[in-house]
Formats: structure tokens, sequence, C-alpha cells
């Protein structure tokens, strides 16, 4: 759990015991946050985002079958490996995230009974896999006994030495060791999880290592740089932020084959094992920690387009299963069992853990007031900066359209700052506050210095032109917003694919004509379904769209989709075997979702 708020070590008692001695004062951060999350519970969050949310929270999170994943933690059979002991973390993580964004008893006492089965069943092994969920469990609920037994474990692998620990991944000790050091303020936890952050940021060939955990030590790297103030750890994080966004990051989010990068310009073509979700997820937690800190909108742009877009796509529309890969083009391909004795993978169970973060950087805040993010309909609680109460009241379609309203609920007038993102896309805007006409600019904040009083109220309008993105090899793609368009099957029968003869109306370039068709859009599911004039042979046509997060939404072979063009629809024929699928899996008969 990449995002830990203040708020949450707050709520371990002052008098904690931990490992028989009284807890060290809670230390206080060397470098202060740009933008702090907001405490738990203060998000209601309406629209695709949160209908997202609610379904994995009750389909997935809630459901997942905790047997098989203590069983796994505690085995000790040959051929027992890390990724298989993992999972029970993996899903602790997101199950504590799910904790923060409801106020949910029966959530809290699904997460305590995971913490004491995992406990008890690996009672007397050396078990370092169960330290990220417990560190997780620990900041969402302060348990003593859950706290004593993840220092108890962490004290061990200290005394093995740093040597020991050096070839183990970040998730396993490192990330772990930074946040109890956060909730007990024992220095050696800081010391210990900085000798392994600063061989990582002297390391120059990250590049060519695993994605996933290179973004995991990423992360690492800022959560101790915010506790040791040692800038070195900052600029390693932030250098290999940046070489990610301008090389590695596609039109809907990070481009990977497998787990390795691939390379940007080389998301046009069909690709072997496309965009991994344990590595979205990764990139996304490392983004959502490099918001807080640096308060860069180019990395909430990121966020967002990952959110609704690579995240989305790799999501069954019930929430119940998530894809192990998610492609440009091609089907929509569940993620198979890696392991049948546990029932899951690892992106079955890090999909969650990106998606959940949303509330952490949806809504923030900042020494002069609010930080809005995220457009969506719902509500915020929060305190102004005098400590009075805050209650936003969000009125919003986004993305289908652009507009967002707030209304504001405030027990006195109080001057402070308000401030929207602007996406860097978003190039003709309009806003007024309190009846006031204001100017936003693209990829800026537009702030909002008002003395403000109960009922005023904001709107925001951004750019939702459509747009035409080139890409690589002459190819070019449509996005509406911060959503990917894609053809789909379903609208463009394979009889008719769009070839290299045909090509999209750029009269209105660099935007193009965009037209809603609702009835089309319930009719096959999408969130939105949109025509736009397209020409074949020097014949105009009327060229159908979904979001990219709809698009192969049957979940079959038979419905296909793509991004780029002019290319055909149905790429089956690209591929050495014929059949798409083979390309995203593992197996030799095509993966399924459970209970689909």
């Amino acid at each position: 759990m990449s995002n830990r708020s203040w708020h949450l070590a707050a709520w371990v008692a002052a008098g904690l015991m931990v490992t028989g001695a009284a807890r060290a004062e809670r230390p206080a951060p060397a470098v202060q946050d740009t933008f702090s999350p907001l405490p738990p519970a203060s998000l209601v969050i309406g629209g695709p985002a949160g209908s997202r949310m609610d379904l994995c929270i009750r389909n997935r999170v809630r459901v997942q079958r905790m047997e098989p994943l203590v069983a796994a933690l505690a085995s000790s059979q040959l051929g027992d490996d890390d990724a298989r002991r993992a999972t029970w973390g993996r899903w602790v993580v997101s199950l504590a995230q799910a904790c923060r964004y409801r106020n949910d008893p029966n959530l809290r006492r699904l997460l305590d009974q995971a913490v004491q089965a995992a406990l008890k069943a690996c009672q007397g092994q050396d078990r370092p896999q169960v330290l990220d969920g417990l560190a997780a469990a620990c900041e969402v609920s302060g348990e003593a006994a859950s706290l004593a037994e993840a220092t108890r474990r962490l004290d061990a692998a200290i005394a093995a030495g740093p040597a020991a620990a050096r070839g183990k991944p970040a998730e396993l000790l490192a990330r772990p060791a930074v946040r109890l050091y956060g909730l007990t303020g024992e220095r050696k936890y800081l010391e210990f999880a900085q000798s392994l952050a600063g061989a990582w940021a002297a390391d120059k060939t990250l590049a060519s290592q695993d994605a996933v955990e290179q973004l995991v030590r990423a992360t690492t790297l800022l959560e101790v740089y915010r506790w040791s103030g040692k800038e070195e750890l900052l600029a390693a994080a932030v250098g290999l932020a940046d070489v990610i966004l301008r090389d590695q990051s596609s039109l809907v989010g990070p481009l990977s084959s497998g787990r390795l990068w691939m390379g940007a310009q080389n998301q046009a073509a069909p690709v072997d094992k496309p965009m991994e979700t344990c590595v979205t997820a990764a990139w996304m937690e490392l983004l959502a920690e490099l918001v807080r800190l640096k308060g860069d909108l180019r990395h909430v742009d990121e966020l967002e387009k990952c959110l609704f877009n690579a995240l989305a796509g790799a999501m069954v529309s019930d929430g119940s299963w998530w894809a192990r890969y998610t492609s440009l083009m091609g089907e929509r391909v569940p993620g198979e069992l890696s392991h049948l004795d546990v029932g899951v993978n690892c992106c079955v169970l890090s999909g969650p853990r990106g998606l959940l973060l949303t509330p952490d950087w949806a809504v923030m805040t900042n020494a002069e007031g609010a930080v809005i993010n995220l457009c969506f309909s719902g509500s915020v609680e929060l305190k102004t900066p005098a400590g009075k109460p805050l209650t936003l009241v969000m009125e919003s379609e986004y993305p289908r359209n652009g507009t967002t309203r707030v209304r504001l609920k405030l027990a006195q007038r109080e001057e402070f700052t308000l401030a929207f993102r602007v996406p860097a896309w978003s190039e003709k805007n309009s806003a007024r506050a309190k009846g006031e006409a204001l100017d936003p600019r693209a990829g800026e904040y537009l702030k909002m210095r008002n003395t403000w009083q109960d009922d005023d109220r904001i709107e925001l309008s951004l750019d939702m032109r459509g747009r035409i993105v080139d890409g690589p090899g002459g190819q070019a793609a449509v996005v509406r917003g911060p959503i990917v368009l894609a053809m789909d099957s379903r609208l463009v029968p394979a009889a008719e694919s769009i070839r290299s003869r045909g090509r999209l109306d750029r009269s209105q370039a660099p935007t193009i004509a965009l037209m809603h068709d609702q009835e089309t859009a319930r009719r096959i599911g999408a969130f939105v379904v949109l025509e736009t004039p397209f020409e074949i042979d020097g014949a105009r046509k009327i060229l159908r769209l979904c979001d990219f997060a709809s698009a192969g939404g049957q979940w079959t072979s038979r419905n296909c989709f793509r991004t780029w063009m002019p290319q055909p629809l149905n790429m089956g024929k690209l591929y050495d075997t014929g059949v798409s699928w083979q390309m995203l899996s593992e197996g030799k008969t095509r993966p399924r979702a459970p209970g689909r």
C-alpha cells in the first residue's frame, strides 16, 4: 500500500506496547508532503471509478476465500515459492485499502480475521511474506498483537543482516520496514530500509530488471525519502518515473511485455503478454506517492489515464476477476490460475490494489485548502485550514461529459483556496466560482482563493472534444477527455474491417467531431459509444467507437477490438498461432474467469 496517511498512524494508541517495551514516540517526517491524502472514509465516489471500486470490493475483495491463501502461507512443502506465499499479503493490502475507503465494520472484521488466521497458521515459521500485509493492517487498525508480531518478524530479518535481505523483493522487507518505522518510531527500522534503498538508488541498471520489482523499489525509495530527507533517493525515483513517462507509457497505460519494459514505440504492433496488470498497479502506486510528495500534475494525468483505460480494461464488468494482460488490440482474456490450490494469480490480487488507491489521490489537501484531482459525482468530508468542517457536494457525469458542479457546505465563512486540476489535454475550458468567470489553463491547477460561505457554488467545464493522437508507423487513435476510444466487433463488423485504405476525417484536426450514441451504448453495455466521420475509398462513412474499457466487453474470442488505426479489426491472423488468446495465455486452453 503506497499511500499511507499520517492520520492512519495516529490510530495506533500512544501507549501501545511493542515487543515488551513502550513504543518510541511517533516520528515526524523529515520532508513534508506537498499534497496530503484525506483521512479514511472521507470520500464517497460515484461515476465509473466509484462503481468499479464498489463492484471490486463486493465481488472480489470481500469474497476472496481466505483459507487457501493462509494454507499457502503456512505450507512448508517442497516447491513452495514466494509468489504463492505472497498471495495472502497482496489480498490483505487491498482489504486494508477497502477498509480505509469505507467505514464498514464487516470489512474491518474480515481484516482482523485474516490477520489472526495468518498469525496462527505460520506461528513459529520464518514467513517474511506476511510483513507487507501485517503493516497494511496495522496502519488501519493499530492492533497491538499484530503490530508486535510484525516487529518481531522484522527484528529477526534485521538480525540476519542487510546482505541477507538485498536479494529479496522490496515488498518483502524494505517496504514493511519503513512503514513500521512510521508506526513505532523505532529508528532501526528506518536504518534497515535506508540501507537497502541506498543500494537501489545507486543501481544504474534498473531499466533491465523486473518492472514490478523496479516500481515497488522506486515507491519504497520515496517512502524512505519522506522520513530520511535523503535527496538522492528522491532523484532516483523521479528519474525513473520520467523515463517511464517518456519512453514506456502507451496510449492507455505502462507498456510492458509480461514484466519487461518494451518501449512505447511498439504499442501499435502485436505485443506478447502486453501490459501485465501487476505492472499497471505498481506504476499507479509510484505515481500516487509522487503526487503526494511533489504535487506534479503530470503524474495525476497519468494516474487518471491508467484508471480509466488500462486498469479499467483489465477488470471484468462485475469486478469479480481481472485480466493478467491487457492488449491494445485483440480480445479480452481473463487471467489464468497460476496456482490451482490458491485459486488466483498475482494480477487478480494486484488489480484491486491499483483501483483502491483512487481515494488517496482523488481529493487531497495542502496548507492552502483542498485540491481536487479527479472529477466525480459524490461527496467529500474534510477540514478547512482553520480546522472547520467542510463538505463538498459534487455533481458530475465525468468523463462522459466535462462539466462538474460543486456546492460547499460550510458552518461559517472562511478564506481558503480550492484548487481544481485542469488536465494537460484540456485546451478549451471554462469555470465560474460564486458567479465570477475564471480562466482555467491546460496543464495547471485552477486555484480559487476566496472567502467562502455555505452554499457557494463552483462550476468547471473541461474540453471534451475528440482528439486524434498520432502513433507509431503512421497510425492514429481517437481520444476523448481521459478516455481512449476503440473499435469493437459489436460496432464494426469484421467484414468491414478498417484497413489501410481508410482514414480518420482530419478536417477539424487536431480535434475531431464526435456524437453520442446512447442507445447503442446501452445495447452493448458500454460506458460510452461515439460516432465520428470516416473515409473509405473516398466514401464518407460513420465509424462507431466505444471506450477502451468497454471494448471486447463480452470477454470471448468472438468479440475483438483495437485502438490504433488503420488496421484490420480482427487481429487473429497476425499471430503465428492464428489464435489470438495464445499470445496472452501461458496455458493451452483459453483462460476463463471463475463463474463466467
